[in-house]
């Protein structure tokens, strides 16, 4: 009886501590990493996978701001985002494809300190920049999907370096 109340307890502190790092953690088929874990990516899982890491970029800067306030490399990253967003979603219309459910936020976390919010915000842009280096490497794609690839992987080299460079002159 102990074991069992002793293990129930353990579990309702896990289960709703404020900041729990397993239940934000991403799943390993979503976003980024869903591309860069699988082998053969259709144009619909290379489409899904990208929006679902586009939706948690922003959702990711929501946090930041709400945290921390308009700081600007994130306000400036989470407007891109969103037009980042508006770009797959034009190709998911134009090759009929049902839009994923934006169920991002919750696989975001509260960063104790700026200085890990821009940590992990690099990190992220990282992340998506592999994910579009592999896609754009995906030549059965049609071309303006290709092109916006090759885009979204610009825009998020840019975003990269704006969080670098804030990061090195803001917080040292």
């Amino acid at each position: 009886m102990n074991k069992i109340l002793i293990a129930s307890i353990l579990f309702l502190v896990f289960a709703f501590s404020t900041i729990n790092e397993a239940f934000a953690k991403t799943p390993d088929f979503y976003g980024a990493n869903g591309v860069l874990k699988e082998h053969h990516l259709s144009l619909v899982k290379a489409l899904t996978y990208s929006l679902e890491d586009e939706y948690l970029s922003q959702a990711n800067y929501d946090v930041y701001i709400e945290e921390f306030g308009a700081i600007r490399p994130f306000v400036q990253n989470k407007v891109a985002e969103k037009h980042h967003i508006n770009k797959l979603l034009s190709l998911f219309k134009k090759y009929n494809i049902d839009v994923p459910t934006d169920i991002a936020k919750k696989f975001t976390t509260k960063p104790k300190t700026l200085e890990k919010a821009f940590s992990q915000a690099t990190k992220k842009e990282l992340d998506t920049i592999s994910m579009y280096s592999k896609l754009q490497s995906i030549k059965v794609f049609p071309e303006d999907v290709l092109t916006t690839f090759s885009e979204l992987k610009m825009d998020s080299y840019n975003h990269f370096k704006k969080l670098e460079y804030n990061q090195t002159n803001s917080l040292h």
